[in-house]
């Protein structure tokens, strides 16, 4: 039969056996997600910026708060694809019944027209550019200043803030960032030099063609990826949050309570002595510890203790009046036992025990 169906013996075997599934030790098993690669990746890029880790956890699919002139970067968008293919592998790996692709194309099933039609969050304009002309002047009334003094005064986080309403360049020194918007005083933004506008953040009018349409396709495929996120964060909501409140509480926490916790999670993985109790035979039996088992004057039948293994094993024994010994190893404790099971003989025919 095994001839016949040689796979059948393979498919049990894997059937009884569990699943091994990894899990990094700041996962906890599946509770808790672990963004730190992703937490350096955006603190360290030019769309990201200082913050906390906790913060960041709770901000992970707040895209919002990323400056536009960003959010077509390429950098932008390969940090999204490693975050989402994290993020889908942790799924798979918490949820294997769940259904992953469900979500995928629930996104997928209206984004291009939602996209084409301006309704998706933050993409209104379709990436034609960062703003326009019009809804630049109410930005910031440059109006009210005279000179770049003056709108130094602003400090440097308001005139950041204002540049990149307009699209333009909000790097350098404050004075530096006062004249490049002064430069915007009563003038459209279509006159404007090209090279102040940071990059895929300029209007349409100011672009060609072919930048244009470029500009289109790294912008789709940034919002994409940005629903695509979205989506699954809301499916991990409760991880999510989890995770931002473990992150809280370590914070709280001292070195030695830190320690304990992670003295005690190791405990815990520990096999307990349960796992370790020693299986015999129905028949009635006395067992001993190796080399104290006394012959028996009439027949026997020689079992071993088997510890957490489901394999049978026979011993053959013969009607001769000695009881053969036995031992076997337990796999954990390493102890070495033999277990004499006595049984009256009635014929002298050598037997077969399944142990």
């Amino acid at each position: 039969m095994h001839t016949l169906l040689p796979t059948g013996l393979d498919e049990e075997v894997e059937l009884k056996e569990e699943p091994h599934i990894e899990f990094s030790g700041e996962e906890g098993m599946g509770r808790y997600l672990d963004l730190h690669p992703f937490y350096q990746r955006f603190i360290n890029s030019k769309f990201g910026r200082q913050t906390d880790y906790a913060e960041y956890v709770s901000l992970a699919a707040n895209f919002a708060e990323i400056p536009r002139s960003q959010r077509v970067s390429k950098a932008y968008r390969e940090y999204l694809g490693s975050l989402l293919r994290y993020l889908e592998s942790f799924y798979q790996r918490t949820q294997p019944l769940g259904n992953l692709q469900r979500i995928e194309d629930k996104v997928a099933a209206d984004f291009d027209a939602r996209f084409e039609a301006g309704s998706v969050a933050g993409w209104e304009d379709r990436g034609a550019g960062a703003t326009s002309a019009s809804k630049a002047a109410q930005q910031l009334d440059l109006d009210a200043f005279d000179s770049v003094e003056e709108v130094s005064t602003l400090g440097a986080e308001k005139l950041r803030d204002a540049l990149a309403a307009l699209g333009l360049k909000s790097g350098g020194t404050p004075q530096q960032r006062a004249e490049r918007l002064m430069q915007t005083k009563g003038v459209p933004l279509s006159s404007l030099p090209k090279k102040l506008f940071a990059r895929g953040a300029a209007p349409s009018d100011v672009q060609g063609a072919e930048e244009v349409q470029k500009q289109k396709a790294a912008a789709k495929e940034a919002a994409r990826l940005e629903q695509r996120l979205l989506a699954l964060c809301t499916a991990l909501g409760s991880v999510l949050e989890d995770t931002r409140a473990n992150v809280e509480k370590k914070q709280a926490r001292t070195y030695e309570e830190l320690k304990a916790e992670q003295e005690e999670q190791e405990q815990a993985e520990e096999p307990s002595d349960s796992d370790e109790e020693m299986t015999s035979s129905t028949t009635p039996s006395s067992c001993h510890w190796a080399g104290t088992a006394n012959p028996s004057p009439t027949g026997s039948t020689s079992c071993m203790a088997s510890t957490r293994s489901t394999t049978a094993r026979f011993v053959e024994t013969r009607h001769t009046g000695v009881v053969e010994r036995l031992r076997g190893t337990s796999r954990k404790l390493g102890t070495r036992m033999a277990c004499a099971c006595w049984a009256s003989q009635t014929t002298s025919a050598s037997t077969r025990s399944p142990l």
